[in-house]
């Protein structure tokens, strides 16, 4: 009965100095509730956060930055519900980015911040859509804008791919001057327009890229297997999100939607060479066995070095049809006037099956495919 009871006893003690030899970890998160993130501001705001976690906090500090990375405290609380009065009267019309920092008795959190656009003066306001087009040759990028009445100009700015910095490009003179030609360099990247009135800027427009959309791998095959164990031999890109998808080319009624098919031009599906090829052209070839009539599309295709793939795709140079190769890259120039990239992952030319990554630039007739 003794060896029960010390036993007992030295599991409770063994609990006791582990827990208390554990140490606490402690946390706070901390959110801005309002105002809301993109909201227009003027006059006297409430800023008001919340707080939960583990640790009392002390006070909290709300801290406004400007456009230029200057941030300003602009007061604090040391109670609940954390809230300051602010009066953006006092600062310039613009954009800002507020968030708070709460100071816990063992540690200090910081929120994420929210964006929001003091108006006091003018009340400026943004374009309300910007839209790009190819210019040049397709490697210049033509941004157009909505005009705004109250706008005396507009400042452009253009992100490159793998940045994380703003620029401005352009400063336009004039409430009509709502067009400008880019020259990006073979960069791809993110464009956004603001507005102004004297020193006051309006908050940004929506913002619009060039950058390819990519579809991750799907495999097709020979056209002679389409449409067996749900593999199709086609493949095209939308129009409108750029994302692509594998079609059978058995149906006429997908000749909208395919952009090129994987075929060897016989009977078979195992013998090779393997091609990409127009869909149009399985009309011409013995795959008019197998394809029937149909508004399929006339498009170009060609092999690229992958330096090309990485950058400004040719606008010259496209065929029917071109014979597929492992680890190569493909242009597509469309009969509509975009452009799409493929890469081989994996060819399979004893089964005919080949394995495809691919982009589409979604802005018509731009041969920019920096990512």
């Amino acid at each position: 009965m003794k060896a029960k009871v010390g036993l007992a006893v030295l599991l409770i003690v063994g609990f006791f100095l582990t827990h208390c030899g554990s140490g606490e970890s402690y946390r706070i998160e901390v959110v801005i509730l309002e105002p809301a993130d993109g909201d227009t501001l003027k006059g006297v705001i409430e800023i008001r956060a919340a707080v939960s976690g583990n640790d009392p906090v002390l006070r909290i500090d709300f801290f406004a930055q400007d456009s230029l990375g200057n941030d300003t405290l602009l007061g604090y609380d040391t109670n609940p519900p954390f809230v300051f009065d602010w009066d953006t009267r006092s600062f310039d019309d613009g954009l800002y980015r507020l968030y708070a920092i709460a100071y816990g008795r063992h540690i200090e959190a910081r929120s994420d911040e929210i964006e929001v656009f003091v108006a006091n003066n003018l009340g400026v306001t943004p374009p309300e859509s910007v839209y790009l087009t190819a210019a040049g040759d397709g490697e210049l990028v033509q941004v157009c804008w909505t005009s705004v009445d109250s706008a005396e100009g507009y400042i452009l700015y253009f992100m490159a791919t793998n940045d994380a910095v703003w620029n401005t490009i352009y400063v336009a003179q004039g409430a009509d001057d709502t067009c400008y030609i880019h020259d990006p360099h073979g960069r791809t990247g993110f464009y956004r327009v603001t507005s102004y009135r004297g020193t006051a800027e309006s908050r940004t427009s929506q913002i619009v890229s060039t950058i390819p959309v990519e579809t991750d791998t799907i495999t097709i095959c020979d056209v002679n297997y389409d449409n067996v164990e749900n593999y199709y031999s086609g493949y095209g890109w939308s129009r409108s999100d750029g994302s692509g998808q594998a079609y059978s080319m058995l149906f006429p009624d997908n000749a909208s939607s395919i952009d090129f098919y994987f075929t060897n031009f016989l009977d078979d599906c195992n013998t090779q060479p393997f091609y990409f090829a127009s869909p149009a052209f399985a009309r011409t070839t013995t795959d008019s066995l197998i394809v029937r009539e149909g508004a399929w599309r006339n498009n170009g295709i060609r092999w690229v070095e992958r330096q090309f793939a990485m950058t400004v795709l040719p606008d010259t140079g496209y065929s029917d049809s071109f014979q597929v190769v492992p680890d190569a890259f493909y242009a597509v120039k469309t009969q509509d006037g975009y452009y799409g990239l493929i890469e081989v992952r994996d060819l399979n030319q004893d089964s005919g099956f080949v394995s495809i990554r691919t982009w589409f630039q979604k802005v018509h007739g731009l041969r920019l495919f920096q990512r």
